[in-house]
């Protein structure tokens, strides 16, 4: 199912207006950014001034409006940050959905763009944009703050954005054999349809940055741990209670290596790269990415290790697993993204800009 150029041309049009969108509001919130900046050091200027003739109530009340407007200020700078980012990019996918109120168009990014409560892009993770991920066209619905909202999603999108031009556009329910997907798979890369998997200490947040990728690029999220205890019939640490870490080794082995799937981001356990079978396997269907962690860091963040299924032999710590570990993470690795200090937000974009670079996605 070819789009049509006049379709193409009505969707690069409207790309082109929230482009236009996005780099007028970098430039106004940048403006008052500096403006704000200006007046709350005035206003502190003013406290101190001031101070001695205020008694200790008003002296509250006025540090309190100081705190709010620096709290402000953070708001706009950090969502001036997120416009940055997606300046280039601004969306991509998008669903048309039709309920009882009408019809219309959803485009979902990173971050929201609106101008006078008009949605150019919704945020991926309000409730409406749920239904990109939920559902295929047909019958759908979505949780909003007045309840259940029912209607169909008549129409289901997706799009290739390179440097704030269009460059293709296909519909979900495409499949391989569609002229326009092979298309994009010929042109953008032949890794497109294979998966992405996560590998790395526990506590590195791999389910967590998991599933934001796969909501980001379109994919299905799977978490090979809870594939274990579905399978198993019973948690992670029972499982190592029950069979020993050689016995459980073994069954983590066994059910990483049956994985057979496409356009998935896979979570792993952190001793997957024990069972060599498995990330053999894992290596031929997938873009291995090692998400690094520093010691230091990775102390703080792990509590009860026995609680959380982390293998650990007698007489082990984990300093001594952290170093045997990572020498087999960094073996099997196709891409290493360092965590260092970061967020998960943060750590998201550099896994994105790496998996671009080498376009894996």
């Amino acid at each position: 199912m070819k789009i049509e150029r006049e379709e193409f041309e009505k969707e690069r049009n409207y790309l082109n207006k929230t482009v236009s969108l996005i780099r007028k509001k970098i430039s106004n919130l940048g403006q008052e950014l500096f403006d704000d900046d200006s007046k709350v050091l005035e206003f502190k200027k003013f406290i101190w001034d001031s101070h001695a003739e205020m008694d200790p109530s008003e002296m509250r009340s006025m540090m309190a409006e100081s705190d709010l407007q620096v709290s402000i200020m953070q708001g706009k700078g950090n969502y001036l940050q997120r416009l940055f980012r997606i300046q280039d990019k601004p969306y991509f996918g998008s669903i048309r959905f039709k309920d009882e109120d009408g019809e219309e168009n959803i485009y979902i990014g990173i971050t929201h763009v609106e101008d006078k409560l008009n949605y150019y892009v919704h945020d991926w993770r309000s409730p409406i944009c749920s239904m990109f991920y939920d559902y295929e066209t047909g019958p759908a619905s979505y949780k909003a703050p007045s309840g259940i909202i029912k209607g169909e999603i008549t129409k289901k999108r997706q799009y290739i954005i390179e440097n704030a031009e269009l460059k293709h556009i296909f519909d979900n329910d495409l499949n391989i054999s569609d002229s326009l997907l092979q298309e994009v798979l010929a042109e953008e890369s032949s890794d497109k349809m294979k998966n992405i998997v996560l590998i790395g200490m526990p506590g590195v947040g791999k389910s967590t940055i998991g599933v934001i990728l796969a909501k980001e690029i379109g994919y299905q999220f799977m978490d090979s741990d809870l594939l274990i205890q579905e399978r198993e019939g019973c948690l992670l640490k029972d499982i190592i209670a029950r069979d020993g870490i050689d016995g459980f080794l073994q069954v983590e082995n066994d059910v990483n290596t049956s994985i057979k799937t496409e356009k998935s981001v896979i979570a792993t356990g952190g001793s997957v790269v024990y069972g060599r079978e498995a990330m053999e396997h894992l290596k031929e269907i997938a873009c291995v990415v090692y998400l690094k962690c520093p010691y230091e860091r990775l102390t703080r963040r792990l509590g009860d290790l026995k609680g959380r299924g982390v293998v650990l032999r007698d007489g082990q710590t984990l300093r001594s697993i952290y170093d045997e570990r990572c020498a087999l993470y960094e073996k099997y690795a196709d891409i290493t993204v360092d965590e260092g200090r970061h967020g998960i937000e943060k750590t998201l974009e550099l896994l994105l800009e790496q998996l671009r670079m080498a376009k894996k996605v």
